[in-house]
């Protein structure tokens, strides 16, 4: 059986009492997902798959939020992260066989990108599935929810045009940006006696 659970609606999702008209920037657009995701949280059995590019900024602080990991799912090769190997930081990746793989991404336009990841990561066997975005377009979201064990869309307005309008700032995420929050998120689950030598090889 498949689950979906989708705010509708011209506003956007209350995070902590606040109501939002657009958000900030991918960052905050995390921030409200983790909030919507609070169920997984601490969970053993959970990772982030960021869609590469404007999905890490956002897939970030859902994983910060929940404090799982995080990885990237690559939907222009369809690679997906291979159980216990190292990432070019030097940390060992999770395991997807299992686990709840949280899908997220900046946003849903048709939705071809994510439906791509989640036919990508079915076969790898995961717990489950869930399809996570801060705004998508109704239809969408919709066709999500038919594929995914969960989708979690915060808001699917209507009219939609595109996913840029949703935010106040929309830039391109470079490769830089990329790998810094991927280095940062590793080195923020690390035991602290660990954590100064790690970050001393890559600071």
């Amino acid at each position: 059986m498949r689950l979906s659970l989708t705010r509708l609606g011209p506003t956007l999702a209350s995070h902590a009492g606040a109501m939002i008209t657009k958000f900030e920037d991918r960052r905050q657009a995390g921030r409200v997902l983790g909030f919507l995701l609070a169920e997984y949280r601490k969970s053993n059995h959970a990772i982030v798959l960021a869609l590469a590019g404007g999905g890490v900024p956002v897939g970030y602080e859902v994983a910060r939020a929940l404090s799982v990991p995080l990885d990237v799912f690559d939907h222009e090769t369809g690679e997906v992260p291979s159980a216990g190997r190292r990432h070019r930081s030097g940390f060992e990746l999770p395991s997807i066989k299992g686990n709840a793989v949280i899908l997220v991404d900046d946003g849903l336009a048709t939705g071809a990108s994510m439906m791509a990841a989640v036919h990508a990561v079915r076969p790898l066997c995961p717990e489950s599935i869930v399809v996570a975005v801060p705004v998508a377009a109704p239809e969408a979201c919709r066709e999500l929810s038919r594929t995914a064990d969960k989708t979690v869309c915060a808001t699917t307005p209507q009219p939609f045009s595109s996913v840029r309008e949703w935010y106040r700032r929309f830039e391109q995420t470079s490769d830089e940006e990329v790998q810094s929050l991927l280095r940062k998120a590793r080195l923020e689950r690390m035991p602290e006696s660990v954590v100064e030598p790690r970050a001393a090889l890559y600071g």
